[in-house]
Formats: structure tokens, sequence, C-alpha cells
């Protein structure tokens, strides 16, 4: 298994950003595996109005959508999904 990562990106340059969560953090491992029991975050969508980040998590055809903090990489499971497989939002 390989860890998902949460990182930056500069919307006018694409370029990473280098210790967006502090000094030295250049990234945040998303752990979702201990919240639903699945691997894999597929994708990722944020709330236009209140910035909530939305995600895909999956593992061999179970779906779940969770929440993700965008300040630490927790996981909140949402719920599962009735779609197998889904791989956007």
């Amino acid at each position: 298994m390989q860890d998902d990562l949460l990182f930056q990106i500069d919307p006018t340059t694409g370029a990473f950003i280098p210790d967006a969560f502090g000094a030295g953090v250049d990234y945040l491992v998303i752990d979702a595996t201990a919240v639903t029991g699945l691997e894999d975050i597929d994708d990722l969508a944020i709330d236009a109005i209140d910035g909530t980040m939305y995600a895909i998590n999956n593992q061999s055809g179970a779906d779940w959508l969770v929440t993700i903090d965008k300040t630490d990489g927790s996981v909140t499971a949402i719920g599962s999904l009735a779609q197998d497989d889904m791989e956007g939002l």
C-alpha cells in the first residue's frame, strides 16, 4: 500500500508549494484506511461555498464518500456509496 498525499499547488504557476503546511512540512498523509478500512483516494472536490474537501475513498469495489481536513489530512466518513468503483466526483 502506498500513502495518498495532500499537497498544495500554486494556481497561477502550477508549481508545487514547499512548506505549505508549516516549516519543513511539504505534504500531509491522508489516512483513510484508519476510518473506512479502504486504501485509495480516487478523486477530490472542494465545495465552493464552504471549502469542504470531499473525496472518493475505495478499494476492490467498495466506495465511500469522505471529507478530508485540509489542515491535517484527517478523514471523516460520510457514508457508503451505492455506486461501485466510482472514479470521479
